[in-house]
């Protein structure tokens, strides 16, 4: 598995609480690639994040029921999909989140303080990626909605991380490459060990750095 799947792994393993589940629940839906009235769909690599979404729907919505697909891949990390089509099960899940398209603002009101880095977290398993610090270290969210992508922006900036972003195509990418943000924010979503695995990395590179003089 890559680094980018196996820190999603991480951060999906420290999701317990129903309140944990609707915040990262909350995040994964509004930054979904498709996001509609008739029509919801999200996908993924990780398997961590697959079984935790099915948990967190029957958590915190029973009524919406997803239909999983799976697929194998030949040389690629396995895929599930999932989808769902029902009406009356689509509106329960908007009901809940107060989500009212086609507009993708969230209302942190519906969340208690500490779990705004669950939220914070569903939408990165959803949509971003990191490389690993072996290679050109960076972080980036990719998002469907200029509001959400501003929206992550404030919550890195008020403990510190200050994001860029930039515009590619029709996607808004918040993104993260000097070394200490990054291990910052995984830290924020969960990823401790992904982040002090950089920190090792950094402190192994300095300490190579250092020449002593023989007295």
């Amino acid at each position: 598995a890559s680094f980018s799947n196996q820190t999603k792994t991480e951060i999906c393993g420290e999701i317990h609480t129903k309140d944990q589940k609707f915040a990262f629940l909350y995040g994964a839906l509004l930054s979904a690639r498709q996001l509609h009235s008739n029509s919801i769909i999200l996908q993924t690599e990780c398997e961590a994040f697959a079984n935790l979404f099915q948990s967190a729907v029957r958590t915190v919505c029973s009524k919406a029921v997803f239909d999983t697909e799976f697929r194998s891949r030949e040389k690629k990390l396995p895929l599930w999909i999932f989808s769902c089509t029902d009406q009356t099960a689509i509106a329960a899940l908007l009901d809940t989140f107060q989500i009212v398209l086609p507009n993708r603002t969230a209302n942190l009101s519906l969340m208690k303080s500490t779990a705004f880095s669950a939220f914070a977290a569903g939408i990165f398993v959803t949509n971003g990626s990191v490389a690993s610090p072996d290679k050109d270290y960076h972080l980036e969210i990719v998002f469907p909605d200029a509001s959400l992508c501003d929206l992550i922006g404030l919550l890195l900036a008020n403990i510190g991380i200050e994001a860029k972003t930039i515009t590619r195509k029709h996607d808004h990418v918040l993104y993260l490459k000097q070394n200490e943000k990054i291990s910052d924010a995984l830290t924020y979503f969960g990823a401790q060990n992904a982040a002090l695995e950089e920190v090792f990395r950094r402190f192994a590179g300095q300490a190579g750095d250092l020449s002593f003089e023989r007295r």
